[in-house]
């Protein structure tokens, strides 16, 4: 499951948004997302229980299984995956290297990989913006 946060303050519309693992991409649902507010999105597999008053997507994300040794997961605001200015969000774990790590270095937005193995079931920012691996918790 991803869940994507609004720490904004105000209401955004995730609709021409994508996540990305590539090769695979995901175009998120028309929905408002008001500050505070959460949008969990599964992508198969074990599920997890969503946040409280969290927005639950109705479709599976298909950008492949996300694997908890190692991984990229990616936010956009249009399909222009390789555009610097066009990632919001990114995060990978186990390696560095993926296929979108570049690109969300190239835009300020990432350093380092996250620390995981086999054994890990989460990860959580826990600070904003989210920008290098300290900034997330692996449980």
């Amino acid at each position: 499951m991803i869940v994507i946060t609004n720490v904004g303050d105000a209401t955004g519309n995730l609709a021409g948004h994508f996540l990305c693992q590539r090769p695979a991409y995901f175009g998120i649902p028309d929905v408002e997302v008001a500050p505070g507010q959460s949008v969990a999105i599964s992508t198969g597999g074990t599920v997890f229980q969503p946040p409280p008053d969290a927005i639950t997507i109705d479709q599976i994300a298909t950008i492949g299984t996300l694997s908890p040794s190692d991984g990229e997961v990616a936010l956009y605001n249009s399909g222009n995956f390789g555009s610097s200015t066009d990632i919001l969000s990114y995060v990978e774990w186990g390696s560095s290297g993926h296929g979108r790590s570049s690109v969300a270095v190239e835009a300020g937005i990432w350093s380092g990989f996250v620390q995981t193995g086999d054994d890990s079931v989460a990860l959580s920012a826990n600070t904003t913006p989210a920008t290098e691996a300290a900034h997330w918790d692996v449980g």
